[in-house]
């Protein structure tokens, strides 16, 4: 039985250590994570899509029972399951102007980002209905990339929605959030320090 028990945790290690050096490239150059996109043109397109599952204590963010019972509202505890569908449109990037016989030197390369993430939440039933849907849109442009003298423009626009300390949905906090800039970058040193 002590045999069994050895070997089977000897071939999860094993098992988990052969995973975890199979990602290791991933993790090293984070430019090919979204893999390489439907080529269309001079742009890419890179659909997507994730889910997330987690457990929030004190999922209205209240300051639960205490001294002042009139004031205090108990704590309500929530799972929430996370889907989000997302879309980014790129000019080509390094990974394949390096497989592709197109010009390497680009004067501006531009991302544009699209998502919508739909939130499902389970427990009491004022938490059930706290169900929403954050979304977000988000544009870049860099300006000579590949070169010592750059720049960059970016905005972004996100749609979220989060809880108050009542459960009321009317009450519910749902911010809209606008980012935007713009960027003058050097690299000296070929691109050692920006």
């Amino acid at each position: 039985m002590k045999l069994r028990l050895t070997l089977a945790a000897t071939l999860a290690v094993l098992a988990f250590s052969s995973v975890a050096a199979a990602q290791q490239p991933w993790l090293q150059d984070r430019r090919y994570g979204e893999g390489i996109g439907i080529r269309a043109g001079n742009f890419e397109f890179h659909p997507g899509i994730a889910a997330e599952f987690g457990y929030d204590t004190n999922y209205f963010q209240r300051a639960g029972t205490g001294p002042n019972p009139g004031l205090d509202q108990p704590v309500d505890d929530a799972f929430r399951l996370r889907i989000t569908p997302s879309l980014t449109l790129s000019t080509l990037t390094e990974r394949r102007l390096g497989s592709q016989a197109v010009n390497r030197v680009q004067d501006f390369t531009m991302s544009a980002r699209l998502f919508a993430a739909y939130n499902e939440l389970f427990g009491s039933e004022e938490i059930t209905e706290q169900r929403h849907v954050d979304a977000g849109v988000g544009a870049r442009v860099d300006i000579s990339p590949q070169r010592q003298f750059g720049g960059d423009i970016y905005g972004d626009f996100i749609r979220q929605g989060e809880p108050s300390n009542l459960a009321d949905t009317a009450a519910a906090f749902d911010r809209g959030t606008v980012r935007n800039g713009a960027n003058v970058n050097w690299h000296p040193g070929d691109k050692l320090f920006d």
